[in-house]
């Protein structure tokens, strides 16, 4: 039986110092000690501490007769347990775990996991390797958005790319809306390639496979997307999608954003699976941004699977109006699931806490003590305009040029600036623009193209937008001239 200790202070979880706890694959059970590790690892794993008590009183509240078996079946062998464990994953601050390894050699005989959420720095790897040296055969690295333990070169491998991509991205003075963008092509400028049928699934999946191999499906984009945001403080939340009738799912990307330049505060789905590249020599994806900083109806609209985000199943543009219609007609107490899962949701997503508690918590309430059911109606209509709004052409136009005049300075064979290739863009994403363009004489016929033209066109001479194209233009081309002057010369 494959084993873990875990080893987690004291202050942090529970009254019981030992507790047994089954785990997933590939371990069958893990032990947590509290501790401020101040014994040593031999000490802490020669004593079952008050692990009987924890048992039993985890085995007196549980429903679950899998893990009754399993107490029943592991509490008279408990010592046994913590001296065969294999793993130990240290919950603490790096300098901390890092003393306490070097105080306890027996830890070398052990498999060390480390936990990192989302911190992926390279100052993490400089400080195991200044603290441990060439000793990190046992290290291993439980990160998120991978589906198993990384040993600690794939990590570095791992830490070294994401930090590159990252300085990447910062380089430029973006805006939350430009770097998510700019994220976002990085992210889809990928070839759609499952794993090979003898491959584990992780080889497409897991985010050190992605980033150190060539395959990658949908949740492989969503992560590496997720990921990246989430590095540079942005509200990213994967998005996973299932029909209880088919067999497999998909993987997308809700971000709340937040970005004073263009006055939005607003929740948005990304899609970067549906808009990444066909082939390798295939640039056309970054003419389209169809599946970019869509509303929840409009990528709900999408789904031809028919797909449910379990976490937040329901939505409509009416459900403002739904809203205060079922809670009118059937109380907070016999609300249908999904709208107060739906409702749930959008408040703890915005406000970060749960504004309808289940039937049961209300029906026990006294009146003169239920929450108000008018508040509670105008807390939830203001929670639905979050995720109500389009961006209009108007805002993704102008974030698309402060993106892509960077992009262009960098390699202008790859990213076109001009205002046929925006023409381009806006026709292929369904941008819609706020401004009114059937006012004018000349657009009798409702010719999506012209139309488009029009009001870019309309857009392009408010704004000087052809001039500023060609002012980058002549700055990359003068940059060229020096650059090869320069070379020249040398």
């Amino acid at each position: 039986m494959a084993g873990k200790i875990i080893l987690e202070n004291k202050d942090d979880l529970g009254s019981f110092q030992y507790v047994l706890f089954e785990a997933p694959e590939p371990i069958d059970y893990q032990i947590e000690i509290h501790t401020d590790l101040t014994d040593d690892f031999i000490k802490s794993t020669s004593t079952i501490g008050d692990m009987k008590d924890s048992i039993q009183f985890l085995a007196m509240i549980s429903d679950d007769p899998d893990y009754l078996k399993f107490c029943e079946k592991h509490k008279d062998h408990l010592l046994e347990l913590l001296n065969k464990a294999e793993y130990v994953t240290l919950r603490f601050p790096l300098a901390q775990t890092m003393e306490y390894m070097k105080r306890n050699p027996i830890l070398k005989t052990k498999k060390i996991i480390l936990e990192d959420i989302y911190d992926m720095d390279p100052k993490i790897v400089e400080t195991i390797e200044d603290q441990l040296g060439n000793e990190t055969t046992n290290i291993y690295f439980d990160i998120a958005d991978n589906d198993h333990l990384i040993h600690f070169n794939e990590y570095k491998e791992t830490v070294n790319i994401i930090h590159h991509i990252i300085q990447n991205i910062e380089q430029f003075p973006f805006s939350p809306l430009e770097k998510i963008m700019y994220t976002y092509d990085i992210v889809r400028d990928r070839v759609y390639v499952e794993e090979d049928e003898n491959e584990n699934k992780a080889k497409s999946r897991s985010l050190s496979d992605i980033l150190l191999g060539n395959k990658i499906v949908c949740l492989g984009y969503a992560r590496l997307f997720h990921t990246l945001l989430m590095k540079m403080n942005l509200d990213s939340r994967l998005v996973y999608l299932f029909n209880s009738q088919k067999t497999g799912g998909h993987a997308r990307n809700e971000v709340y954003i937040k970005d004073e330049k263009y006055h939005i505060d607003g929740v948005y789905y990304f899609d970067p699976t549906w808009d990444a590249k066909q082939s390798e020599n295939d640039d056309t994806f970054l003419s389209s941004y169809r599946y970019f900083a869509m509303t929840k109806s409009a990528v709900d609209s999408l789904d031809h699977e028919k797909r449910k985000d379990l976490n937040f199943p329901y939505f409509s543009n009416s459900i403002d109006l739904e809203i205060e219609d079922l809670i009118n007609q059937y109380g907070l107490e016999n609300l249908p699931k999904e709208f107060v899962d739906s409702i749930n949701y959008m408040s703890k997503r915005i406000d970060h806490k749960i504004l309808i508690n289940s039937p049961k918590f209300y029906s026990i309430i006294p009146d003169q003590m239920k929450p108000n059911k008018e508040d509670i109606i105008k807390s939830a209509i203001q929670l639905t305009e979050y995720f109500y709004y389009p961006l209009s052409a108007e805002i993704l136009l102008e974030a698309l040029y402060n993106v892509r005049k960077y992009q262009y300075y960098i390699n202008p064979e790859k990213y076109k600036l001009s205002l046929n290739e925006f023409h381009k863009i806006i026709m292929h994403s369904n941008w819609e623009f706020e401004s009114d363009w059937i006012t004018s004489p000349l657009l009798s016929l409702e010719d999506k193209g012209y139309k488009c033209a029009y009001q870019l066109k309309e857009y392009s001479d408010e704004n000087e937008l052809e001039k500023h194209i060609a002012q980058v233009k002549l700055a990359k081309t003068l940059r060229l001239t020096y650059e090869k002057r320069k070379n020249k010369n040398l």
